[in-house]
C-alpha cells in the first residue's frame, strides 16, 4: 500500500514528464545548458536595457537641453561616446541572444528580449541619422553650405582659451592659421604677443596690428580698434563643483565680458578695394565660469544682466596710442552695443538652450558658425581627445560663415576656433 497522496504522486509525474520534455530540447547535458542558459539571457538583458536607458538619458537631454539643472548634465553627453557605446551593448545583447536561442530554444524570455533588442536597434539608428546632421554637419560636409565668392576675402576670426596654459611655442600654430581678428584668453606669457603682433601685418608703418589688452583679454586685430568696454559678470559663487579640481574650487570666478568695436575695413573686397561695411563691427568676447554647481540657465541669465546694465567706462586710444577714458556723455554707455559677433568660452556645449540667453540680447539671435560651415565632430574641450564643443563663434544674420575649423596650440588646455566670415549678399 503507498503512502504518497494522490495529488502529490500526479505533481511529481507531472514534473518529471516536464523535465524530461526539456532535457529531450536540450543539446548535451541538462543541466550544463540551462546553466549557460541563465547566464546567456543575463548577458543579453543587461546590455540591452544598459543601452536603452543611455540612450533614453540622452533623449530627455536633448529635448530638455539645460532648462533644469540636472537635465544639463544628460544634454552634455557626448555623441562621440554615446554613438559606439550604446551601439556596442545593443551588438552584446544580440549575440548574447542568438547564443540563447540555440541553447534553449523554448525560453520564455525570448521574445521579450528580442522586442527590447529591436527598440533599441530602432532607437539608436535614429539616433546615428539624427547627429549626422546635427553633430556631423553632414548636409555640410557634402558641400551644401555657404561658400565665399571669387572676388571677396573673408575675414579670419580666431578665438583661443589657453586656461593659463601656454608653456610651448603656441604662436607658430596660431600665426599659421592667418587671422584677421585674434581674441585670446588667459595668456600667461604675454612676450609671445609682440610675435603674434608682428605676423598679422606685412608694414607695421602703414598697417600696424591693433592691441588691447584688458583682464584675462587680449584682442589683436588688422583693423583698427575704435573703442573697447570691459565688465564682470558678477556670477553667483556656486559650490566650486569642477571635475578637473582635487575637491571644489580654491577661487571665486565672476565671469567676464568685454566689447570691442573695429573699423569696417576687417570686411574689406579682396585687394583691400572698397570697404564692405558702413559702420563699426561690434565684437563682444565672452569668458563665463566653469563651475557645474551653478545651472547655466541661471549663469546666462546673470550675464546677460551685466551687459545690459554696463555703464562704462568706455576706452578709445589717444594720438599716442594710449587707452584713455572717453569722456562723457558718449563715454557711459547703458549696455554693450548691439553686437555682430560673440566669441568666448562659454563652458556651455554648442546647442544648449541656455546660450539663447547672451545670443538673444538684441533681436535677431545671433546664430552659431558652426552651424553655418562647420562640419565633422568639432569639439574644443579638452585639447586633447576633446568631447564637448566650449569655444564657439555666433554671428548675425548680415554675416555669414563660411568656413569653420579648430586647431592645436600646441599647448593649453582648449583647442582654437576659428572662423571665416564675409557679409551676406542682399
Amino acid at each position: 500500500m503507498s503512502l504518497t497522496p494522490p495529488n502529490i504522486a500526479r505533481q511529481d509525474q507531472d514534473d518529471e514528464a516536464s523535465w524530461q520534455a526539456q532535457e529531450r530540447a536540450l543539446r548535451g547535458d541538462p543541466i550544463q545548458a540551462i546553466a549557460a542558459a541563465r547566464l546567456l539571457r543575463l548577458a543579453s538583458a543587461i546590455p540591452a536595457a544598459g543601452a536603452l536607458g543611455l540612450m533614453l538619458a540622452w533623449g530627455i537631454g536633448e529635448v530638455l537641453s539645460d532648462r533644469f539643472w540636472w537635465s544639463q548634465f544628460l544634454e552634455w553627453i557626448p555623441m562621440v561616446l554615446l554613438v559606439p557605446f550604446s551601439g556596442i551593448l545593443l551588438l552584446a545583447a544580440e549575440i548574447a541572444r542568438r547564443l540563447l536561442r540555440r541553447t534553449l530554444p523554448t525560453e520564455r524570455t525570448l521574445p521579450r528580449l528580442k522586442a527590447v533588442i529591436v527598440l533599441d536597434a530602432l532607437m539608436w539608428g535614429s539616433i546615428v541619422i539624427y547627429s549626422a546632421q546635427a553633430e556631423l554637419g553632414a548636409s555640410r560636409a557634402l558641400g551644401f553650405h555657404p561658400r565665399a565668392g571669387a572676388n571677396v576675402s573673408p575675414a579670419r576670426i580666431l578665438f583661443w582659451n589657453s586656461g593659463a596654459v601656454d608653456r610651448d611655442n603656441w604662436t607658430t600654430n596660431i600665426i599659421s592659421a592667418k587671422p584677421d581678428l585674434c581674441v585670446l584668453t588667459s595668456i600667461i606669457h604675454e612676450g609671445r604677443l609682440h610675435e603674434l603682433a608682428e605676423a598679422m601685418t606685412t608694414d607695421p608703418a602703414k598697417a600696424p596690428t591693433w592691441t588691447f589688452k584688458q583682464d584675462r583679454f587680449t584682442v589683436l586685430s588688422r583693423a583698427r580698434i575704435l573703442r573697447a568696454g570691459y565688465t564682470q559678470l558678477r556670477i553667483s559663487r556656486g559650490g566650486g563643483l569642477d571635475p578637473r579640481e582635487q575637491g571644489p574650487k580654491r577661487y571665486y570666478d565672476p565671469g567676464r565680458a568685454m566689447f570691442v568695436e573695429l573699423d569696417p575695413t576687417l570686411f574689406a573686397a579682396a585687394g583691400g578695394a572698397a570697404l564692405a561695411a558702413d559702420k563699426p563691427i561690434v565684437v563682444w568676447i565672452i569668458d563665463l565660469p566653469s563651475d557645474l554647481s551653478i545651472p547655466k540657465a541661471v549663469v546666462t541669465e546673470q550675464a546677460a544682466q551685466a551687459i545690459t546694465a554696463f555703464d562704462g567706462p568706455v576706452l578709445l586710444p589717444d594720438e599716442l596710442g594710449r587707452w584713455v577714458e572717453q569722456p562723457p556723455p558718449t563715454g557711459h554707455l547703458r549696455g554693450f552695443p548691439k553686437a555682430d559677433i560673440i566669441v568666448g568660452d562659454f563652458n556651455i556645449p554648442r546647442g544648449s538652450r541656455s546660450l539663447d540667453g547672451i545670443t538673444g540680447i538684441h533681436p535677431p539671435a545671433l546664430r552659431s558658425a558652426w552651424h553655418e560651415a562647420g562640419y565633422g565632430y568639432t569639439a574644443t574641450y579638452p585639447r586633447i581627445r576633446s568631447l564637448w564643443h566650449l569655444d564657439q563663434i555666433f554671428l548675425q544674420p548680415h554675416l555669414q560663415a563660411v568656413g569653420f575649423e579648430t586647431l592645436s596650440a600646441g599647448s593649453g588646455t582648449h583647442r582654437v576656433v576659428w572662423s571665416d566670415v564675409v557679409l551676406r549678399s542682399p
